[in-house]
């Protein structure tokens, strides 16, 4: 039996090591497909960073065509454009839409009297202080107590805004600030964010090199937002971050630090408590010349989530595998029993039919021993009979002589090969051969013998004979 179970143990073996390549390659290609997806993904998280970017960039060099149609643009045109443009609707997320103007030194006094006679009496430009160039910010939109409170503000005071709103001007293309911190007043905390500023050129005069932009710059047009409400106001960003488990960092500069921190989906000290980090990307935005360095990162998914199918199959292996093991040892028990049944059904039958031969031997040799005895005995009688002063013969059921004696031969002077196997119609006239047929018909009914003389002309001898029948 155990030599026999080799072949089910070998199946089971063998059905387990492919169950396992089964399953490491499932696990495997549930990897690549998970990996492909998170770079499709994080390239899909990119593409709707950009392309807000570039439609706010889009926005502001619209509100640029304001000034190439008049030099004089009022708050109520300023205010049209944002209404008309639905900024709210379309660009969620955005703290203003301002458009700041750039003033010499000397004509500093004139333009603070020129607003405060257009009706802002309280208007000032801050922070105090002499400097070569100043820019105030003149329109804010949409109009709230906080936005109110940028009238006047000079943004070149700010170094970090100062670089973007020169970058801008240099190069007539929009640009991003690096990181700012603004309050978020829905939520009543600090966050980062950046300014996007678009440069606005004075009519009629020429913008084709760095030297000419700088003495045409007329102001600029600006948004700036927390980067939380840009995220929120990205459709579906959010959503993807959540239900696709990824976490996203967003820096302004290659030093990956919380200083240069601009966005995080979530809390990173939460999140990697809870989650160790399977895999990462990290990659860039380019905005006109100013990078965002994206950093995408993926958290370890529970085993039984991502790693489902291969379990599945693993599962479902193992307990294939132990049926076809369960039903090949059945076989083989069952087999090895019919093998041992047969084999002693043989050996039963071997033994049976030594035995029958045994008593075949036994009965032939009994057999011989009688048949022996009954020639002795037949050769007794027949000696008896040939003895005997009498004659002496044996008919059959058919009335065919089968012995006679030596008596009966010398009587008739026949030889008895001569007489057996014929019948009395072959050897007597017809009228005594009836006769003897008739008596021999009566002896065999009445089995009673019965005597008579009977004068016989046997072989063309007549003899008379005293004939006794039984």
């Amino acid at each position: 039996m155990k030599k026999k179970s080799w072949i089910a143990y070998c199946i089971l073996f063998l059905g387990l090591i492919l169950t396992l390549i089964c399953s490491y390659y499932t696990k495997k290609t549930i990897e690549n497909q998970s990996e492909e997806t998170f770079h499709l993904l994080c390239n899909e998280i990119k593409s709707k960073i950009n392309l807000r970017l570039q439609v706010q960039a889009l926005v502001l060099r619209s509100a640029t065509s304001l000034f190439s149609v008049t030099d004089s643009v009022t708050k109520e045109d300023w205010t049209f454009f944002y209404n008309k443009a639905k900024i709210k609707k379309n660009l969620p997320g955005i703290n203003e839409l301002g458009y700041a103007i750039m003033i010499p030194k000397k004509d500093l006094q004139r333009h603070i009297l020129q607003i405060k006679k257009a009706g802002i009496p309280q208007y000032t430009i801050y922070p105090l202080g002499e400097r070569d160039f100043y820019s105030s910010i003149l329109y804010v939109l949409p109009q709230s107590a906080y936005n109110e409170t940028s009238i006047g503000y000079d943004m070149l005071t700010d170094s970090i805004k100062r670089k973007a709103l020169f970058y801008a001007r240099d190069n007539d293309i929009s640009t991003i600030t690096q990181k700012i911190t603004f309050t978020n007043y829905s939520t009543n905390k600090t966050e980062a964010g950046v300014m996007m500023v678009t440069p606005v050129y004075k009519n009629g005069m020429p913008i084709l090199t760095k030297e000419q932009r700088s003495l045409a710059l007329k102001g600029w047009v600006y948004n700036d937002y927390c980067m939380g409400n840009l995220f929120e106001g990205i459709v579906g960003l959010i959503d993807k971050f959540q239900g696709e488990g990824i976490h996203i960092k967003i820096f302004d500069s290659e030093n990956y630090s919380i200083n240069t921190l601009l966005y995080e989906s979530q809390n990173n000290t939460s999140y990697e408590k809870a989650n160790s980090v399977k895999k990462s990307i990290n990659t860039f935005i380019d905005f006109n010349g100013k990078k965002w360095y994206l950093q995408f990162s993926k958290n370890h998914e529970r085993l039984w989530t991502e790693y489902k199918i291969a379990f599945i199959v693993l599962i479902v292996g193992f307990v294939l595998n132990f049926l076809v093991y369960y039903v090949v040892l059945l076989l083989v028990t069952i087999t090895y029993r019919a093998n041992l049944i047969a084999e002693n059904l043989s050996a039963d039958l071997l033994k049976s039919n030594e035995e029958l031969e045994k008593r075949v031997q036994e009965r032939t040799y009994a057999l011989e021993k009688l048949t022996q005895k009954l020639q002795e005995n037949e050769l007794q009688l027949r000696t008896l009979l040939n003895t005997i002063p009498e004659y002496v013969w044996f008919k059959n059921i058919k009335g065919e002589y089968v012995f006679c004696n030596s008596m009966f031969e010398k009587r008739f002077n026949v030889n008895a090969e001569v007489v057996i196997g014929k019948t009395d119609f072959d050897i007597l006239d017809r009228e005594v051969a009836e006769r003897f047929a008739k008596t021999d018909k009566q002896v065999i009914e009445t089995q009673n013998a019965i005597e008579f003389t009977q004068t016989l002309h046997f072989l063309q001898e007549e003899r008379p004979s005293l004939i006794e029948i039984i």
